[in-house]
Order: structure tokens, then C-alpha cells, then sequence
């Protein structure tokens, strides 16, 4: 029961095989058989999927060493035909065997060990002990693993017993307590022995290719980040198209691109400058106005500025106008922005004042002082929110 032909051959992509035991756990309906090319997750290495009978296989696990295949619908006891999601065990061969090659290399070359594997959906890491490898590790790395990917090294799987296993060179990271008398090891010649239960690729020229795509601090340890295969292929490709949207947007080619990015760079920078100082000119401006105004109260939507500017605003006003009180609002088109302000020699309760506002925009606020500043989701709401002043 429950033996594990995706163990004898990683290429078995169909097999009859038995429900011998099904049910329900937590709503989820699941099965065992007698024997599975089913994966179940485990060693960093993702479930497979597929379907067994009409039943779609959306989860595999392994519990005491029995295997529990979750379904999208309840399975029946009896003969049961299995068929395997080849695509995607195929990109998990790869990208697994591909891990045991480039955990070799980093221990042989760099003396880094590997403590940890992930294997993601867009892309696979190992965690390595630190020091971190600079760019020219990372690429010496990356040319080496290509180099055994191109020697076509066959890739073999061996059970052994632990005294056998006691007089091989073995790297492990230590076994189960269910591992029992047999020990299954993964061999990529001359490269490495492993233990390992993970489906892996018949040959290293299977794995096509390998691209080392990052890395980054993680738990006291290097996550280094990886593709090979399909996953090379397919982000080389989705590169070459934003190269090719890029190539239209800029004008230029490839070899340009820093160049001119770097000169839309300065060009935005200049505009910003020149945008603060004509903000703070129209600011001034305005403040002449606002602190010239008749009321003691200055109520007033500027249509499209922000919040910043509804400070600077508010600043120069009073600066000039100590005895004024100012309500002011702003918007981006979308969101609502408002200032409550008050003068030194003005009377107004700002908090309170404030408080209304953000209930009238529906959103929130808050301050210290004679100053009040808040914002709402809804820039529609502001005239509405502007007749409460008075109320």
C-alpha cells in the first residue's frame, strides 16, 4: 500500500493503480492508493498535480508515510487510472536535480553549504551559509553548472543500507526517523551523492540551462535564487518582450537604454525642481491673497494640489495673518486632502473642527497644536464637506 512508483521511475506520467482508502477531511475529500506516481510535497519540492480518474488531484501529502491525495471531488474504492501533470513534474525535475548540481558547485568552489532549498513557482533558492557571493562568484558559479549541464552527466538513483552507505561519500542533511533499512541516494556522476526522495532528470543536458538570478539576506543566511530549463527559457523570453516594449517606448536600442534613461533621469529631476519653486511662487502668490481677505475664516478648494502644498499654503497665510483661521482643500482627482490652520491671535477650535471634516470626507485625520490635516477617499465629497464649516 502506498508504494511510491514515482520513486522507481520520475518519467512515469500514467498508471493504473486502486483506491484502497478514501474520505473527507475539513470539506477536502481525499484518497490513498496502492501505488502513486504522485510526489507528495516534501525536501522543498512542491506536490505534483494531475488527475486520478475523473478527480482532479489538487494536493498531495505525506503523513507517517502514508500518501493522501486531496481531490476536487470524492474518489471510490476500486481500480482507478492515475495520470500525472507532466509539464509541471517535468519543470520540478529540473529545477530540483538542477538545486543538487548548484549546491555541489557552491560547496567544491566557494566552501558555502547549502541549508535549506525552495522551490517557488516563478523561480527556486537555495540558502546558503554567508559570506555572500559577489557577482564575480556568482558568475564563476553559473559557468561551471553549465559546464556539467553540457558534459550530459547521467543522473542515477541507488538504495543502500546505512553500513553501505557509512563507506560512500555522501552529503546529507540528515534523514527522517521513518527511514528505515534503505537509504535512496541521487547521483549526478562525479558531481555529487546526495539523499534525496525528490524526482529528479535522467541526465544533466536535461536541465538545458541554468541562470543564477539574485540574491539576498534571509534568516542569517544567502538565499540564492535560481532557474534552469523551462523557467530559463520562458524568463528569457518575457525579457526579450519588455526589451522589445522598452525598444518602442525609448527609441533606442538595447545598448541605449541606461543612456537614455539616465537622461530622462536628469529631465525629471529639472522639472521637479523647476514644479517646487513655481508651487512655492503660486503659494506666495496666493497667500497675499488669502491674508488680504475680508474673513476671519478663509475657506477655499484648490482644485489638484496636495497636501503639501495646502501646507505651504496655510504657513505663508498665517505667517502674514496671524489672526486668521484657514480651512483649505486639495485633491489628486480621486482622493480629498484637507488643512484646518489657525493664527496665533485667532479663535478656532482646530481639533474639533477638524474632526467634523473627517467624518464629512469619510476619512481621517488628526494634529497637535492650532494645525489639523486629513484626507478622504472620495474627492466628490469636498463641497459637501465644505458647507459644514459653518455648521
Amino acid at each position: 500500500m502506498d508504494e511510491r512508483a514515482f520513486e522507481r521511475d520520475s518519467y512515469c506520467r500514467a498508471l493504473a493503480s486502486e483506491v484502497v482508502e478514501c474520505g473527507v477531511e475539513e470539506g477536502r475529500p481525499w484518497a490513498r492508493l496502492a501505488t502513486t506516481i504522485f510526489y507528495p510535497e516534501g525536501g522543498g519540492q512542491p506536490a505534483d498535480r494531475g488527475r486520478l480518474g475523473a478527480a482532479a488531484v489538487v494536493d498531495v501529502q505525506r503523513r507517517d508515510e502514508r500518501i493522501y491525495h486531496f481531490l476536487d471531488r470524492p474518489a471510490v474504492l476500486g481500480p482507478v487510472e492515475l495520470e500525472l501533470d507532466w509539464a509541471r513534474r517535468f519543470e520540478h525535475m529540473q529545477q530540483h536535480t538542477g538545486q543538487h548540481v548548484l549546491t555541489s558547485v557552491c560547496k567544491d568552489r566557494h566552501g558555502l553549504a547549502t541549508r535549506a532549498f525552495h522551490l517557488g513557482e516563478t523561480y527556486s533558492a537555495i540558502d546558503l551559509d554567508p559570506p555572500a557571493l559577489d557577482e564575480a562568484r556568482m558568475t564563476a558559479a553559473e559557468d561551471r553548472v553549465n559546464e556539467i549541464i553540457r558534459d550530459a552527466r547521467p543522473v542515477r538513483v541507488h538504495t543502500v543500507t546505512p553500513e553501505e552507505m557509512a563507506q560512500l561519500e555522501v552529503r546529507t542533511r540528515g534523514f527522517p526517523a521513518s527511514v528505515g533499512e534503505r537509504i535512496r541516494l541521487i547521483e549526478v556522476e562525479g558531481i555529487d551523492r546526495n539523499t534525496c526522495g525528490g524526482t529528479h532528470v535522467r541526465n544533466t543536458a536535461e536541465l538545458q540551462v541554468c541562470r543564477l538570478v539574485g540574491t539576498e539576506k534571509m534568516h542569517g543566511m544567502l538565499r540564492l535564487k535560481f532557474v534552469f530549463g523551462g523557467r530559463a527559457v520562458a524568463r528569457m523570453r518575457a525579457q526579450d518582450e519588455r526589451e522589445a516594449a522598452l525598444k518602442e517606448v525609448l527609441g533606442a536600442g538595447p545598448e541605449a537604454f541606461p543612456e537614455v534613461a539616465a537622461g530622462w533621469d536628469r529631465e525629471r529631476r529639472a522639472l521637479q525642481r523647476a514644479l517646487r519653486q513655481t508651487e512655492a511662487e503660486l503659494a506666495a502668490a496666493l497667500a497675499t491673497g488669502l491674508a488680504a481677505a475680508p474673513e476671519a475664516l478663509v475657506v477655499r478648494h484648490l482644485a489638484g494640489r496636495d497636501a503639501g502644498f495646502l501646507r505651504q499654503l496655510g504657513t505663508a497665510v498665517l505667517a502674514a495673518a496671524p489672526a486668521k483661521a484657514l480651512v483649505l482643500f486639495g485633491d489628486d482627482g480621486t482622493a480629498a486632502f484637507f488643512l484646518v490652520a489657525a493664527g496665533e491671535a485667532a479663535e478656532c477650535d482646530t481639533a474639533a473642527l477638524g474632526a467634523r471634516l473627517a467624518a464629512a470626507l469619510g476619512g481621517k485625520g488628526g494634529g497637535k497644536g492650532r494645525t489639523y490635516q486629513g484626507r478622504g477617499p472620495d474627492a466628490g465629497r469636498i463641497p459637501a464637506a465644505m458647507k459644514t464649516v459653518a455648521g
